[in-house]
């Protein structure tokens, strides 16, 4: 769990102070001088979430230039005479009204506009949120990021997550998935999401997963607590796994304890482009045990086959095994 000494509201206060720096940045960058570049420059390296809000802030502002744009235009009479010789528009004021607009209106448009998050086969990667809060992505997982003032909300599309969360009680942190969500106020959990399985474990504080559709809560989870659906099973079933087993990927590693090799295989696939097949379907009912390094199919397959007197045949894509 990430250490709450830090304020919440010191940590909202210095996010909205980045969020309104980032929409000055963008109104005043067009006619920026040399100097002024130069200091958007050092401002943008100073810490990943400068830049982060700047490229956000200009997708934003160029979205509502596409709006402006289709929208009757300003009366050519009207356009003459704001613009008569001797006026002078008031660029810094003009500057300033216009990037506390953007910087009003992007907290509202942030929830409509997710930061999108991801890994590839084999990848891991660590994420850091403007909360305070990270976000560790396992192989092959996508994340999409929405952050406001008031909520903090994290839809899992797909893959495999363990979020540490910053406490901030006035700002739920919510996890969702197809039709669940996964709701806590500071907690260390994981969600995973395939195509026919869900699993939510708990490591630290608590949690509650609910339908996502109904808003009903299903289940509250304490530390060790695991919320587990299959699309083979008739409903969720509460257990408590072992968290070492759980959470193993986290250092490149997959954990087996009298695992069908079936099972074992399909792990294992998760972590890389070159795909273990079984050619004998009662291959996979084989039990295996043991730790081993994620990504590396070449060195698990000749394990297996030197378990069991198994045969190997290589190609760039797959690894048959068979009898």
């Amino acid at each position: 769990m990430v250490n709450g000494s830090s304020a919440p509201g010191h940590e909202r206060c210095a996010h909205r102070k980045v969020r309104a720096q980032a929409a000055l940045w963008t109104v005043l960058a067009p006619d920026s001088s040399a100097d002024d570049l130069r200091g958007l420059a050092r401002w943008l390296a100073d810490g990943e979430d400068h830049a982060q809000g700047y490229t956000r802030t200009q997708a934003i502002w160029d979205d509502l230039g596409d709006v402006l744009a289709g929208q009757e235009t300003i009366d050519d009479r009207e356009l003459a005479v704001a613009e008569k010789p001797g006026w002078v528009r008031p660029a810094p004021i003009f500057a300033m009204a216009a990037s506390l607009v953007l910087a009003c209106m992007i907290g509202f448009l942030m929830l409509a506009r997710p930061v999108q998050y991801g890994t590839d086969v084999g990848e891991q990667r660590v994420v850091s949120l403007a909360d305070g809060s990270r976000v560790t992505l396992n192989t092959s997982s996508q994340i999409a990021v929405r952050m406001s003032d008031g909520r903090r909300e994290i839809s899992l599309e797909q893959g495999e997550a363990l979020f540490d969360v910053a406490p901030d009680p006035a700002r739920p942190f919510i996890v969702r998935t197809a039709d669940r969500y996964v709701q806590v106020l500071g907690t260390t959990f994981s969600v995973r999401r395939d195509e026919r399985r869900l699993d939510v474990v708990v490591l630290h504080g608590s949690v509650e997963v609910g339908d996502a559709d109904s808003a009903k809560a299903l289940a509250r989870l304490r530390p060790g607590d695991r919320f587990r659906e299959r699309a083979s099973e008739p409903g969720p079933i509460l257990d408590r796994p072992d968290l070492e087993v759980e959470t193993a990927w986290r250092n490149g590693e997959l954990m087996l304890d009298q695992t069908p090799l079936g099972t074992a295989v399909r792990e294992m696939n998760r972590y890389s482009e070159t795909q273990i097949v079984l050619a004998d379907p009662g291959i996979g009912k084989l039990p295996i045990s043991g730790v081993f390094r994620t990504g590396d199919s070449a060195s698990f397959a000749r394990t297996i086959s030197l378990m069991y007197g198994l045969k190997i045949s290589k190609s760039d894509e797959t690894v048959v095994v068979e009898r």
